[in-house]
């Protein structure tokens, strides 16, 4: 279940048995959990066809080709645009960021690739703690406020062996966006 601080959950759901592979991975990679209640989901079918289906419930369904014609890279970022839309609608924000957390509120570092995002969040010194190093959502919740949830590094998934996760349902409240590019 992924659960942003807008206050909507996604299930994130196999339609079949190859899309029950690319479900676990990203349930392993994001640290999704079940969650009892009421909930929007998103579905994904594999096959000979491509594009996403709105259901009248609010329900997605994702359609992708088979595996051996996209990267689980490719498959996730289409089974995570609806949401991230969804999300968009509400007035949410999607940064190509650094997230760091200190005394339980954010620190959002922004930043084009290679500009030392991954390097500056490998050396936060106590107590700052590194949430995520490339990408961050941003969320607000029902009184106004703004959350910021760390997200993964798509680029090692599927194409590494790699078991670094990131707890997406974790959130902290955005306190400031840190940046040294001057307009």
């Amino acid at each position: 279940m992924l659960l942003l601080r807008d206050g909507i959950p996604w299930q994130i759901l196999a339609g079949d048995k190859t899309a029950a592979a690319i479900v676990t991975r990203l349930e392993e990679t994001m640290q999704l959990s079940p969650l009892e209640g009421p909930r929007r989901r998103s579905s994904i079918i594999t096959g000979n066809r491509s594009g996403c289906r709105k259901l009248t419930s609010g329900d997605v369904e994702v359609f992708v080709p088979s595996i051996d014609e996209l990267t689980l890279r490719e498959i996730s970022v289409q089974l995570l645009q609806p949401i991230f839309q969804d999300v968009q609608e509400r007035g949410g924000l999607f940064i190509h960021a650094a997230l760091a957390e200190r005394d339980g509120v954010g620190v959002i570092l922004p930043g084009s690739s290679g500009v030392g995002k991954t390097t500056v969040s490998n050396r936060f010194p106590f107590p700052w703690k590194s949430l995520c190093d490339d990408e961050t959502r941003v969320a607000p919740d029902t009184r106004g406020r703004y959350w910021a949830h760390p997200w993964p590094t798509w680029y090692n998934f599927g194409l590494t062996e790699s078991k670094e996760t990131w707890n997406v349902n974790h959130a902290v409240p955005l306190m400031g966006i840190f940046s040294d590019e001057v307009s």
